[in-house]
């Protein structure tokens, strides 16, 4: 599922899930493969779109990885890579089937699935991304982070902070103390 539209509903799809992987991508608009990517904008749309220069008459300047400055469908062509990859990554663990117990937004994951999980965290690794593991949750008893929101079974938090709850759970002290 898609948050772009809603990013308080993809939560409900973790409501009953004994694992959710929450992982949050570093720096992943400047790290994402770009070629990925170009690859995409030629399968949809043939490969004069991914060759077509973004401004004539003016200086080249290529890309290896990241989103080009300027460059408008940036956004989605991340989006719709991001859940091709996460796609391929359950074609892995299930040949044939399509895979919904998962949400993106950007760079926000939720996956509920453990083996599918593993191979995603390997796959973004290898394509040159790493997780923020600070920003980032697995959980065993269903708990799940989405775009700062916190959903365990029906318990809801909005917009929590991460620094929040390490003062609340007493890892960190007030400033003074």
């Amino acid at each position: 599922m898609d948050g772009t539209d809603n990013q308080v509903s993809p939560l409900d799809l973790f409501v009953g899930a004994e694992h959710v992987s929450s992982y949050d991508l570093k720096s992943a608009t400047d790290g994402w493969p770009i070629n990925l990517q170009g690859d995409i904008l030629a399968f949809l749309f043939g490969s004069e779109v991914e060759e077509y220069p973004f401004a004539r008459g003016r200086p080249v300047v290529s890309f290896e990885t990241g989103q080009p400055l300027g460059y408008l469908s940036s956004w989605p062509l991340f989006t719709l890579s991001h859940h091709l990859v996460l796609q391929s990554c359950a074609e892995k663990v299930y040949p044939g089937r399509y895979f919904d117990r998962y949400a993106i937004l950007g760079d926000d994951i939720c996956i509920t699935d453990r083996k599918i999980a593993s191979i995603y965290h390997q796959v973004v690794t290898n394509l040159g991304v790493d997780l923020s593991i600070p920003k980032s949750l697995v959980s065993n008893s269903g708990g799940a982070e989405f775009s700062k929101c916190f959903r365990c079974h029906n318990l809801s938090v909005d917009f929590l902070r991460w620094k929040a709850c390490r003062r609340l759970l007493g890892k960190e002290r007030e400033e003074g103390e």
